[in-house]
């Protein structure tokens, strides 16, 4: 069943993500190729929004911690190294976390993510920062608190793990 079409709005994307507010009816459309989230209202066919976001996002997840806040839309950005987070009250950035800026002594490629109401999951190929050891790249999942964005953990593993799921 088709439920909804971007031509419709004269919108050609490499669609990539999506998430739909049942609630709203609002959905947030993942375009690859423009670096660009629509946020549509897929009831009345209008599109609200387009909000431009660094190139190669991926892992789009909706959050949505209790009814007295707004739901969060969070994605990944590898060529940031960052997650960025939406608010659904007035459609903008209303955060975005550096995963670069947790650690002197590792880079961070993020490759998944994975949330739920208390936590924020994040696996990473952790790349040492000392040039001399470069090259011992190793695979992490790091976890944050959903709220403040601080690390709460780190957890090594023997590989660089390329998806998450709770």
């Amino acid at each position: 069943t088709e439920l909804f079409d971007l031509t419709d709005l004269g919108l050609e994307a490499g669609l990539r993500d999506f998430q739909i507010e049942k609630e709203t009816g609002v959905a947030y459309f993942l375009d690859s190729l423009g670096s660009n989230i629509f946020v549509v209202d897929i009831k009345a066919k209008r599109l609200i929004k387009t909000i431009t976001i660094p190139a190669g996002c991926s892992d789009m997840i909706k959050v949505s911690r209790s009814s007295a806040e707004p739901v969060q839309i969070m994605m990944l950005s590898k060529s940031k190294s960052s997650l960025l987070s939406i608010n659904s009250f007035d459609y903008r950035m209303s955060k975005a976390l550096d995963f670069n800026s947790l650690s002197k002594d590792f880079r961070y490629v993020p490759h998944a993510l994975a949330v739920n109401e208390s936590k924020i999951f994040v696996a990473v190929e952790a790349i040492n920062a000392n040039p001399q050891k470069q090259f011992a790249i190793q695979g992490k999942v790091l976890v944050l608190d959903t709220v403040t964005s601080q690390l709460i953990a780190s957890i090594d593993l023997d590989y660089v793990p390329i998806d998450l799921l709770l």
